[in-house]
């Protein structure tokens, strides 16, 4: 992790690194059903698809940035739309942003990347 945080001129929040650590065990994380949880919840966040692969995460990002995301934020994972979740590079606090690709907009989900994942096990009632 240290040396995509070095490539990237990150620092990974822990809550991130926790997670990272899990997936580097256990293989990545690929969520398509959760759209479905979430639109029958009627709940107002996107959906989380996909992570990023630990060992591609620099490249996913050159992907990201070359296609217009500023480059002061890197993505962890994206939607089925292919939006990117994503933290501040300058940051090593864990606010995820959502950067919309079709419109070319950053926002704040206002929630930490904690909250975040305990609100998408809320919504699929783990």
């Amino acid at each position: 992790m240290n040396s995509f945080e070095s490539e990237l001129g990150a620092k990974f929040p822990k809550s991130y690194k926790n997670y990272k650590n899990y997936i580097i065990k256990f293989g990545a994380t690929h969520n398509p059903s959760l759209l479905d949880s979430i639109v029958e919840s009627g709940s107002e966040l996107p959906d989380l698809n996909e992570f990023a692969q630990v060992a591609n995460v620099v490249k996913f990002n050159e992907m990201y940035w070359s296609g217009g995301m500023p480059n002061t934020v890197y993505t962890f994972a994206t939607d089925c739309l292919g939006n990117a979740f994503c933290f501040e590079i300058s940051s090593e606090l864990d606010e995820v942003l959502v950067y919309d690709t079709e419109f070319d907009e950053l926002t704040s989900l206002e929630l930490t990347f904690d909250e975040l994942i305990n609100e998408y096990l809320q919504i699929v009632d783990v």
